[in-house]
């Protein structure tokens, strides 16, 4: 890994070197610009950092160069009132119309969640769309006859079986809801730590994202569930060899529309001194600190 240094607009600053993580960048002298030396180059990252953080935006870290023109910071940032209202918006659909959303729309939400942080920026996660509904639908039956299994054992879930199983049986598909799309974030096989933070966190980011499309979204927690344990499901999904299901969303238009946003338990932080002392803990409707 090197950094490609526009010696006409460096400035010497050595912000770069000072914000590298592994602290592999050598600082500049009067005679040399910032620069990676060959023995630290595997230890790159490929964060971005330096290049992120670079105030005269001297430097390109040779890797993906021909996206850098791409990705510019926006000329002002978003409001931070309008920011947190769309957020709070944020609602999980189960009721969502037939229509198909366009794959470019789902595309889109995707490229915000490349962007989404990893452990080592280590960028681990895959996607697979379930782009047919009727796959979607079979994905919703496997999740039930996976249910059905659990029916009299003393899986954790057992005693809370009969009730979905219930609404199955009544024509209420608890499962997928009828959505037209379901989205599965995988991870590494290989992984020791069987951790699905990564997947989680990238899948919140088009769980946000995907607001800004139109497109409407619910956590697959049930097919999520039944993906770790039932074969005949992970036979159906047919991941890419040497990967393993993490998590899942369904995607689809909202068939009603978000009018309120709903209250919430109040805010509670603790507010830590120096030496472990505790100041206060919020514990009111206002967040005052008192």
């Amino acid at each position: 890994m090197q950094l490609l240094i526009d010696t006409q607009l460096c400035s010497k600053c050595n912000t770069c070197a000072t914000v590298c993580l592994m602290k592999i960048i050598e600082r500049a002298t009067d005679t040399t610009v910032p620069h990676i030396p060959v023995e630290k180059a595997d230890f790159c990252l490929q964060c971005g950092h330096c290049e992120s953080f670079c105030p005269e935006q001297a430097l390109t870290l040779d890797y993906l160069t021909e996206e850098k023109a791409e990705h510019r910071l926006p000329a002002a940032t978003a409001d931070p009132n309008d920011l947190a209202a769309f957020m709070t918006m944020r609602r999980s659909i189960r009721h969502f119309k037939s229509k198909q959303v366009p794959k470019e729309l789902i595309l889109k939400s995707l490229e915000v969640a490349r962007y989404a942080p990893s452990g080592g920026n280590g960028q681990p996660v895959n996607w697979q769309v379930v782009y047919d509904p009727a796959d979607v639908q079979q994905i919703a039956s496997l999740t039930i006859d996976w249910m059905r299994s659990l029916v009299g054992t003393e899986h954790p879930l057992a005693g809370y079986v009969p009730v979905v199983l219930g609404l199955w049986y009544a024509g209420d598909e608890y499962i997928c809801h009828k959505a037209p799309h379901l989205l599965i974030a995988h991870l590494p096989a290989d992984d020791p730590s069987n951790d699905n933070t990564d997947a989680i966190i990238a899948l919140t980011y088009v769980d946000l994202a995907a607001p800004l499309f139109g497109i409407g979204t619910c956590w697959a927690g049930f097919v999520t569930l039944a993906a770790a344990e039932y074969q005949p499901l992970k036979d159906f999904l047919a991941l890419p060899e040497g990967r393993r299901f993490a998590v899942a969303l369904l995607l689809g238009y909202s068939a009603y529309p978000i009018t309120a946003i709903p209250r919430r338990n109040p805010l509670v932080v603790s507010w830590k001194q120096a030496y472990g002392g505790v100041l206060k803990t919020n514990k009111n409707k206002n967040n005052e600190i008192k």
